[in-house]
């Protein structure tokens, strides 16, 4: 609990500290992260292969935009002062460890998401549990992607495979701080979704900040420094 409290108090201030670049890093990255598949899907419907591309090759910005963030949220989860331009620098990292993180979440959330849409389209009760089943694994995948994202910045050789396997030791560490922010994530998402401004300006950034400062307090736990 102790953990938990302490995500808690340091979200809440550095969040108000440095408001202004989470606002701007939320826009752009929540910019980046549905122009791209509401191109696709607007593509798809209307039988339009040009939006289709379009849609594809914008989706291209996700990874880069989303490594900026994190990139970020580290530097706030530290208590250092950032500015636009530490964004800028997060974007700037090298575009292979990105793109095989983008590469693999875009195969395994297509596989779940198409799980759920043809489940849910059968009428059979059980194929009712089996699309349950498939959306708790896409909720708990994109939490382990939370941390996985806020794992990257402390590796001195950035890969998929590493920063989940580190990531997986600090839930073992401390499952109980884990399951908090998830429940923070979830809880501020589900808060956005009622009130579309905090999701515009806020939600994917301080998702991303609570992340951040979650890893952070596990990693000091696991040197024996918490």
């Amino acid at each position: 609990m102790v953990v938990i409290w302490d995500i808690l108090k340091k979200t809440a201030l550095f969040g108000w500290e440095e408001i202004i670049h989470l606002v701007l890093a939320n826009i752009i990255t929540l910019a980046a992260l549905l122009a791209g598949p509401t191109l696709v899907i607007t593509g798809i419907n209307r039988g339009s292969a040009l939006l289709m591309l379009a849609g594809s090759v914008v989706m291209f910005a996700i990874p880069p935009a989303l490594f900026g963030l994190f990139w970020l949220t580290y530097q706030i989860s530290l208590g250092n002062a950032v500015k636009f331009s530490t964004f800028v620098d997060g974007v700037k990292q090298p575009l292979k460890p990105m793109f095989i993180w983008g590469g693999i979440n875009l195969l395994v959330v297509v596989m779940l998401v198409s799980n759920v849409i043809f489940y849910q389209a059968m009428e059979a009760a059980w194929a009712a549990f089996v699309a349950q089943f498939f959306y708790g694994v896409l909720i708990v995948w994109l939490i382990l992607q939370l941390l996985t994202l806020a794992m990257y910045p402390h590796l001195e050789t950035p890969g998929f495979r590493l920063a989940l396997k580190n990531t997986l030791r600090l839930f073992a560490i401390n499952p109980f701080a884990v399951i908090g922010m998830a429940v923070i994530v979830i809880g501020e998402v589900a808060l956005g979704g009622y009130a579309p401004v905090i999701l515009g300006l806020l939600s994917v950034s301080l998702a991303a900040l609570v992340a951040s400062i979650t890893v952070e307090e596990l990693v000091k736990i696991s040197r024996g420094e918490g």
